[in-house]
Formats: C-alpha cells, sequence, structure tokens
C-alpha cells in the first residue's frame, strides 16, 4: 500500500514538474528562437520559428492534464473489463495464437522510438557543447527534447494498451470461426455422427405433436454450442467497454500527437531543404533530418495501424 502510494505521489510529481516545464518553454520560446538567430533578431520570424516548439509543449502539456486526470480510473476500468473478458473462455482458447505477443510489440515499439530518438538528440546536444553554444540554447532543447520524449512514451504506452484489445478480439473472432466450423460439422453428421466429433443431439420430448429440438454441442468441453455463442457474446461486449475505457485518456492526446507529428515533420523537411538552397547539406545534417523524418513516420504508423487493426478485429 505505502509503496503503491510513494508510486502515485512520484507520477504526480513528474507530472507537476513537466507541465510546469511545458508552460515555460510555450512562453519562453520567441525569446530562445531570438538566442538561436543572434544579434539579427526578427520577433515576427521568430515566433513563426517557435510554432514547431510551442507545438511539442501544446502536446506535452494536454498530455500530461488529461493523463493527470484521466488515467488512473481510465485504466483501472479498462484493466477491470480486460480481466472479466479473460474469464470467460472457449474450447478454441487455448489454440495457438495467430499474431505477435504483446510483450514482444511493446518491446519492440519501445526500442525503437528510443533507438530513433534518444541517440540522434543527444549527439545533437554534444554539438551544441562542442560548439560552444549559450546555455540558454541548451536549456530550450533540452526542454524541447524530454517533452517530445513524454509524449512518445505515452504513445507506446496506448499502443501497448490498444494491442492487448486487439489479440482478445482475434482470439474472438477465431473461437467464432471454430464454432461456425463444428455446426457445420453437426450438420454433416445429424444422419450418423461420428464419435470424438462435434455434432447435435435431437432431444426426443416424448410428444408426436411437439417440436424436436436440435442442439449443437463441442465434443471439446461437451457443452452446448449456443452456450459457447453467448460467452463469445459477453467477452466481446466487455473488450468493447475496455476500448471506450481507454478513450477519455487517450483520445484527446492521440489526436494532438498525430497533429503534432506532422507539424514537427513538415517543419524538419522545411528548413531542412531551405538550408540547404542557402548552404549545401553536409553529411551530418542528412543524418539528422533522416532520423527525424524516420521517428515522426514510425510513431505516426504504429498509432493509425494498431487502432485500425484493432476497429478492423472488433467489426468483423
Amino acid at each position: 500500500m505505502r509503496r503503491g502510494r510513494f508510486g502515485r505521489l512520484v507520477g504526480s510529481a513528474v507530472q507537476a514538474v513537466m507541465a510546469a516545464l511545458c508552460v515555460f518553454n510555450f512562453a519562453m520560446t520567441p525569446y530562445f528562437e531570438c538566442q538561436l538567430d543572434g544579434d539579427s533578431c526578427n520577433e515576427r520570424v521568430s515566433a513563426m520559428a517557435g510554432i514547431f516548439a510551442r507545438s511539442v509543449s501544446i502536446t506535452c502539456l494536454v498530455t500530461v492534464v488529461v493523463a493527470w486526470q484521466k488515467y488512473r480510473g481510465a485504466t483501472a476500468e479498462y484493466r477491470e473489463r480486460a480481466e472479466l473478458s479473460d474469464a470467460y473462455t472457449t474450447s478454441a482458447a487455448s489454440a495457438k495464437p495467430c499474431y505477435v505477443g504483446r510483450a514482444t510489440v511493446a518491446g519492440v515499439v519501445l526500442f525503437t522510438c528510443l533507438a530513433l530518438i534518444v541517440p540522434v538528440n543527444a549527439y545533437r546536444l554534444f554539438r551544441f557543447f562542442l560548439d560552444d553554444r549559450s546555455a540558454v540554447v541548451i536549456v530550450y532543447f533540452v526542454l524541447m527534447y524530454s517533452q517530445n520524449l513524454y509524449v512518445c512514451f505515452y504513445e507506446t504506452h496506448f499502443v501497448q494498451l490498444f494491442y492487448a484489445l486487439y489479440t482478445r478480439f482475434s482470439d474472438l473472432n477465431r473461437d467464432m470461426e471454430a464454432i461456425g466450423k463444428r455446426i457445420e460439422d453437426g450438420r454433416r453428421a445429424r444422419d450418423e455422427p461420428s464419435p470424438g466429433r462435434d455434432g447435435w443431439i435431437l432431444n426426443d420430448v416424448g410428444d408426436e405433436h411437439r417440436p424436436h429440438y436440435l442442439y449443437y454441442y463441442s465434443s471439446a468441453t461437451g457443452q452446448p454450442l449456443v452456450d459457447a455463442v453467448e460467452r463469445l457474446r459477453v467477452k466481446h461486449r466487455l473488450v468493447r467497454e475496455a476500448v471506450d475505457a481507454l478513450k477519455p485518456a487517450f483520445a484527446l492526446p492521440m489526436g494532438l500527437s498525430l497533429c503534432n507529428l506532422c507539424v514537427m515533420f513538415l517543419f524538419d523537411v522545411y528548413y531542412h531543404l531551405k538550408n540547404s538552397v542557402e548552404h549545401p547539406a553536409g553529411d551530418l545534417a542528412t543524418v539528422y533530418i533522416f532520423m527525424w523524418v524516420a521517428q515522426y513516420t514510425f510513431r505516426f504508423f504504429i498509432i493509425t495501424m494498431t487502432v485500425d487493426i484493432t476497429i478492423k478485429q472488433a467489426s468483423r
């Protein structure tokens, strides 16, 4: 209990500090951009150039505020629905999954994001030290990079939670396909049900004037398939409710994050092309733009694709 409370206090303190840094960086962006321009500071140009940094600050601030207010309750409801859905197992649940494991996906996404963000940003800060850039400029970029990394961590966590729902929908669809096959096999075996196969039972009610009822059953569980279908229906509803539980904590931050990735992509490409016209771009500048574009593309792709494949599985 004490450890959990201490963890929440640390998390709240980190969020408070990050929110304060976002506000500070947003307010001081014109000044920082003027420091980058040197003596020929044009406030209008600096304000335009500051859109990049302010976009990062706004996205990070909104993410922090939403996480502060909604994350704990949303994830608690998410886990409750997910655990309830896992309790409704079916005969096909033990079959080999046809998707990559959840831990593997989470690890690959996190490692790829860190590999695309940390080395290039750390090296750029190191070059600032070697070039004797002012401490103000270094602080400016440290704040901007830390905010971008915080948002990336939140995106990665969203992908992890949403991919877990994708696997549950995938299991549900596989179980429904297995049940459909059993029903089809049962219809074929009406005349002579084969031992050990899924088949049917004719209920003799003892009255020739009353209809006979056909019950399909599973040889794996011995339970009527209508019971299995009902369990899958309840499980599907619980997983859908888990999806809805994530919306308050992730819908707005993920939407802003996708917009912010587009803004960063456009500004980085624009300034790279602009500087290439004025001064031939060296190998280092090419590495910078390649790593940044790869970062933005990967993050945008992994968010949209995770949501897309999950929604497709849910609507099957």
